[in-house]
């Protein structure tokens, strides 16, 4: 229908291609005889064909689509042309049959034979396409020498000649997500009270709720959906606009407008984010102390805006040079708090750093550089002198930068980065991440992820401590571990709030027990914790003092009732561990903000979370978060009510699970199931130790790999490898990287 205004003029084309979907037989992949549906779809990229399926078919396995309209392309060049799938696809082009997998599996890529096209003409193209079991999902994409690889957008696709459907022309969601335009081509007349109910708007399957629908004032053959809920940008092109043809809805001349099944180009912008989002800023993105149970007075953070740019496979860094983007760390690029929202296999970052005057660096004062995790492959340089790399996107690392600095003033720091995730060699622990994500499959977070920090320290200073609590004898058990020590002594004192505790002092690097008489024990509803201050000294002058804090409790495994439970200091508590899945829809993998618990009402952040699933979910929360994130686990720590986290244990890149304990080791052992109910006893489970001189002591790494961290020497003569010496066991190594 073309209207009286615009007689003559040529009518506007949809865009799109047709979709006939079919129903088979479990086992038969080529049948096309029972038609359920026949709609119009944008292009082929769908993340998740399942509620499509569904809702088209009546079911999500055992289906066959075939779709058929033109493509024409931008330029007179050879085009390839590349598909993805989750079961089998196959692609003519001009009647040309260039990709045949009609094989059941998932996720192979498939690169077509090359054919030439022609700058505006138009060829028939034609995609099949069977589900068997399991997810869906298919992409196609094309490439030429001046058109860079991309999915085969719906601008490029036409209907196939004479086919009409019917429906408005063009349907968008609008950029806020809050309104579905669709657009006709006749002048509608005004939907008639109780039309909405006619409506749905389906989002990857769900309805979403329409609110009204009306007339556009402005344009008599628009009408407009209002939503009750704006729709995100993540929705891409699964947004379907279905009318049941009951709701009275008419053109102009009285026609009835038939039922219509079509989708809407989602335009949005929107995006969901949690209430916290919004307190974040380059002034205060994670301002925490990154390192809570090992405080020293003097620290600065680097979190907050740098410069960035993606980056080719082994370009040099961008030494004394500008880079185009800004990005708030350490959020990774592709979140919303980066403010880059997109992944790059390869990126740089750079800033510059002041060293405060005060702090003395130099012979006797080092300058450490600290990245709380940077995924996967990091190199650091500072003032054009490479002083580390690393490998694994989970742990953390430090490195001393003493030699590379220039004086006083600002020193240039740049941090490269190499993720990725699934698309590249490395057999890298991703868990759920993809590059493409759908269905069960995640968002990969790249880059750095966690701070990124200085702090001077004495040529011999403390570097962590482990600790484990002894509940039968009163004790804890403290090692001080040190780096650059000869003779000195360490003294370790626990405090209850303003009361002194106890007091050891001993050699560093040695089991030492300091006493805690009559131990108020840490439990979910009690969760009482010590404070602890070490001091590592000279005879009586102190080098280096921290304090951090923990609890006195016991994790064992003991029978009750003729059955094995879990018992928190040798009783037993029912454990309900409920899932937390630690992602984020504005910071992925990191926080936005790690919280205020501990002080009066809710704070911001994962521990207000914390804090609520303690009270309604059970004091055992099943840590799904990748890696720990220590300012949020003090938090949780300092709840008032407390909890215990479950990370699950070894098995693998998808490892469930806590591990059996090891043969000669039973009874009460505290640190063999990762129930962490409190902070103690950790033996520093937040980051690995990094010897930083004598030789290289090897550590095993999950699934065969290790892990080094290349250091400038003392004197800055050249890098020199040290690996990272784990005091957890591997199990907690491989829960902490694999997720």
């Amino acid at each position: 229908m073309v209207p009286a205004g615009r007689a003559g003029a040529q009518a506007p084309e949809r865009h799109g291609l047709r979709g006939d979907y079919y129903v088979s037989a479990p086992g038969t992949f080529d049948q096309f005889t029972t038609l359920k549906a026949t709609v119009v779809d944008p292009n082929i990229d769908f993340p998740d064909l399942e509620p499509t399926l569904d809702s088209l078919t009546g079911q999500n396995d055992h289906n066959t689509v075939r779709w058929t309209g033109q493509i024409q392309p931008r330029y007179a060049e050879t085009y390839t042309f590349f598909m993805v799938g989750d079961n089998g696809f196959r692609l003519w082009v001009d009647n040309q049959l260039i990709i045949d997998h009609w094989v059941d599996d998932w996720d192979n890529p498939q690169t077509s034979t090359p054919i030439a096209l022609r700058t505006g003409q138009r060829y028939d193209v034609k995609v099949e396409y069977f589900e068997d079991i399991g997810g869906s999902n298919l992409h196609l994409s094309w490439s030429s020498p001046s058109q860079p690889k991309e999915i085969v957008p719906n601008s490029a696709l036409f209907l196939p000649p004479g086919f009409s459907y019917p429906g408005p022309l063009s349907s968008t969601v609008s950029a806020d997500g809050t309104t579905a335009v669709l657009t006709f081509d006749t002048a509608i007349q005004p939907p008639p009270v109780g039309a909405a109910t006619h409506f749905r708007l389906r989002v990857n399957g769900t309805d979403w709720p329409v609110a009204s629908v009306a007339r556009d004032p402005r344009d008599a053959m628009t009408i407009r959906l209002r939503l009750s809920d704006p729709v995100p940008r993540q929705a891409g092109n699964t947004v379907r606009v279905v009318y049941d043809g009951q709701g009275g809805v008419t053109t102009a001349g009285g026609a009835a407008v038939p039922a219509f099944n079509v989708y809407a180009v989602n335009t949005s912008t929107y995006q969901i984010t949690t209430p916290w989002a919004k307190d974040v800023s380059p002034t205060n993105a994670l301002p925490e102390y990154p390192r809570p149970q090992l405080v020293r007075e003097r620290w600065r953070t680097l979190n907050g805006t740098w410069q960035y740019a993606a980056a080719g496979a082994g370009a040099p860094p961008p030494v004394g040079r500008n880079l185009s983007e800004r990005i708030l760390v350490p959020y990774p690029p592709e979140s919303l708090l980066s403010g880059i929202q997109r992944h790059d296999d390869h990126m740089f970052y750079r800033r510059s750093f002041t060293v405060p005057e005060d702090w003395r660096i130099g012979s006797s004062q080092r300058l450490l550089l600290h990245f709380g995790a940077v995924d996967y492959l990091a190199t650091v340089w500072v003032n054009g002198v490479q002083v580390a790399t690393h490998t694994g996107g989970y742990t953390a690392f430090d490195v001393d930068v003493t030699s590379a600095l220039h004086g006083t003033g600002p020193q240039e720091l740049i941090v490269g980065a190499e993720d990725p995730t699934d698309g590249g060699p490395y057999n890298q622990p991703i868990g759920k991440q993809r590059n493409n994500p759908s269905g069960i499959w995640y968002t990969p977070s790249s880059g750095i992820w966690q701070t990124v920090w200085m702090e001077p320290v004495a040529t011999a200073h403390i570097e962590r401590l482990d600790m484990t609590p002894d509940l039968a004898t009163g004790t804890l058990h403290v090692t001080v571990r040190t780096s650059g020590t000869t003779t000195e002594r360490v003294v370790a004192t626990a405090w209850d709030g303003e009361r002194k505790v106890g007091t050891v002092s001993g050699a560093p690097d040695r089991d030492l027990v300091l006493p805690v008489p009559k131990p108020k024990l840490w439990t979910p509803d009690t969760p009482f914790l010590y404070g602890i201050a070490v001091a590592l000294q000279d005879g009586d002058r102190p080098l280096d003092t921290v304090r951090g804090y923990f609890g006195m409790r016991s994790v064992s495994v003991g029978t009750v009732n003729g059955q094995p439970h879990i018992l928190l200091n040798g009783k037993f508590v029912f454990n309900l561990g409920t899932l937390d899945q630690g992602f984020w829809p504005d910071g992925l993998y990191t926080a936005p903000t790690a919280g205020l618990a501990g002080h009066a009402g809710d704070g911001p952040g994962q521990a207000t979370r914390r804090r609520r699933q303690s009270r309604v979910r059970g004091p055992a929360p099943r840590g799904g978060r990748p890696a720990p994130q220590p300012p949020v686990d003090h938090h949780v720590d300092h709840l008032q009510r407390g909890l215990g986290r479950v990370r699950p244990g070894a098995g693998g890149r998808h490892g469930q699970g806590v591990g059996p304990e090891p043969a000669g080791q039973r009874g009460e052992r505290p640190e063999l199931l990762r129930l962490t109910a409190g902070p103690a006893p950790r033996r520093h489970l937040r980051r690995p130790h990094v010897r930083r001189a004598g030789p290289p002591a090897a550590v095993r790494q999950p699934r065969g790999r290790r892990r080094g961290v290349r250091r400038a020497g003392p004197q800055g003569a050249g890098p020199h490898v040290v690996r990272q010496r784990l005091r957890v066991r591997d199990g907690e190594l491989a829960a902490a990287t694999d997720r």
